[in-house]
């Protein structure tokens, strides 16, 4: 998602955070909070009722992304 809305590869890239949401929980990206926490994996069993969230930058530029499936949310920031 970064990749396409940048439309190609950065040179840089850094994970500035990872996390989960689960069913029930808001899914608009603007509302979420920033964070530098970088969760644990979720257990198999509950891979279908999360969304993985990940802060990324890449070249200097600051992305929030939501995959959820194949369903991918992103918000530049």
């Amino acid at each position: 998602a970064v990749f396409h809305e940048m439309q190609g590869i950065p040179k840089t890239i850094k994970l500035l955070s990872y996390r989960v949401g689960f069913v029930g929980d808001s899914n608009d990206l603007e509302e979420m909070p920033p964070s530098t926490e970088i969760a644990n994996n979720p257990l198999t069993l509950n891979l279908g009722y999360v969304r993985h969230i990940f802060e990324i930058e890449a070249d200097g530029e600051k992305f929030r992304v939501s995959v959820d499936g194949s369903d991918t949310k992103l918000l530049r920031f």
